[in-house]
């Protein structure tokens, strides 16, 4: 007995020396290799691994037991209204997930937690041989071994994860190691996220005609200067006064207390069906940004509208402009108050509002899609609704306006078209 004793001490020990090291340390290290490679050699791939679909199923489920919809899981909420699982199972799945330690986790913390343990767990569980739930270091060692190319340094993995030193692994055991291992280098989860998001945003959407990274400077601080093909209307609408600044690599867009429309910053974006993704922040919770896509050679609508999709604070509004408030003869019946009854009720037809709550100061990633007559949009690879409406199918969109009728932070345009 004793000398089983100590040996489940020493093996303890070995696991929380290696747990140690790898806490907030991108260099640690089992025997000579980086944890973080070995979690690749054992097939992690984390958020660069996560579909779309799933990341929606992610969002989901926070939303449930987001009981006051303010973007952030509670104890009280997540620990005590729970109903997965025990309560004291909860309590150490919030504390995982709630990486800086505040009280509180957000959504991009319980997605980042979601991808690292549900992948760690079908890794795992796929060495479980006779399937009793749990991994004997020999399974473990067995499958490891081939992958990280050496069966001595498999056992060492195996211990390290063996946080108990009884020879074996289960789920809440080789997870906090595992999580731990995940998220060395202490890039925080929103951050991770986000640039996987900027990344998968290539994905499936066309050729690539525009992109834009705002990191450059301008040469003076009166007036617009924001290059790469951008314009803007504060020449005509601002006397001539400053409403876009880049700074700290993005777009700020502000208006100017003398001007008397709001900002439209505008880029050419000529395709038939296309998408536009970028990354946007509101820093305030009466500020907008709308897509606004247009045809400047179609004389049949006010300013070339015809479509658009309008980001606030808590409404995503679709609209089709062509066919709507934007069409001429509509637009003088309105003006003029002369408006049929009928003509109302059709014109309310010609936009969808959706509800989602976005938070101040917050960093969003925003995709919004044309295909056919159907305008969609995306924000942090969560649909928040599609409309459709003959004006959406105009054949040429020939120019993107950013519209902000009060201020907006914006960063990595892009802009493809399909076909």
């Amino acid at each position: 007995m004793p000398h089983l004793y100590f040996k489940l001490v020493a093996a303890s020990a070995l696991s929380l020396m290696l747990v140690s090291k790898a806490i907030g340390d991108s260099s640690a290290k089992v025997g000579d290799l980086p944890v973080t490679e070995i979690l690749k050699r054992l097939g992690a791939e984390m958020e660069a691994g996560v579909t779309p679909a799933r990341l929606a199923e992610y969002s989901r489920h926070f939303d449930r037991v987001d009981f006051d919809s303010d973007g952030r899981h509670s104890k009280t909420e997540y620990i005590e209204k729970g109903t997965y699982l025990t309560p004291m199972a909860r309590r150490g799945i919030f504390n995982a997930a709630d990486s800086n330690g505040d009280g509180v986790v957000t959504k991009a913390e319980y997605t980042l937690n979601r991808i690292i343990t549900d992948e760690a767990k079908g890794i795992i569980q796929a060495m479980d041989d006779n399937g009793d739930r749990k991994v004997s270091e020999g399974e473990f060692t067995s499958h490891a071994g081939g992958k990280l190319g050496d069966k001595k340094l498999a056992r060492q993995v195996f211990l390290a994860l063996d946080t108990d030193g009884n020879g074996s692994i289960h789920v809440p055991e080789y997870l906090r190691v595992w999580g731990k291992w995940a998220r060395t280098g202490g890039k925080a989860p929103d951050q991770r996220l986000a640039a996987q998001k900027g990344a998968g945003r290539d994905a499936g959407h066309g050729t690539l005609i525009f992109e834009d990274d705002f990191e450059r400077s301008e040469s003076q601080e009166s007036k617009d200067e924001i290059g790469k093909g951008w314009g803007s209307n504060s020449a005509r609408r601002a006397a001539g006064n400053k409403q876009v600044d880049l700074k700290d690599g993005a777009m700020y867009i502000y208006r100017h207390e003398v001007a008397d429309h709001g900002v439209s910053v505008t880029h050419p974006a000529e395709f038939r069906d296309g998408t536009v993704g970028l990354r946007f922040m509101l820093e305030d919770k009466k500020d907008s940004l709308g897509l606004n896509f247009a045809d400047l050679k179609f004389k049949e609508v006010h300013a070339g509208h015809l479509f658009a999709a309008r980001i606030g604070i808590g409404q995503v509004t679709l609209q089709d402009l062509k066919t709507g408030n934007m069409n001429l003869k509509t637009r003088e019946l309105r003006k003029a108050n002369k408006l049929t009854p009928e003509q109302k009720k059709q014109l309310r037809k010609k936009e969808r509002k959706f509800s989602n709550k976005l938070e101040t100061g917050k960093w969003y990633d925003l995709l919004v899609n044309v295909r056919s007559d159907e305008l969609r949009v995306v924000i942090d690879g969560k649909e928040i609704g599609s409309f459709k409406s003959e004006g959406i199918a105009h054949p040429t969109k020939r120019t993107l306006r950013l519209a902000v009728p009060r201020n907006a932070v914006v960063d990595d345009v892009k802009i493809w078209k399909k076909g």
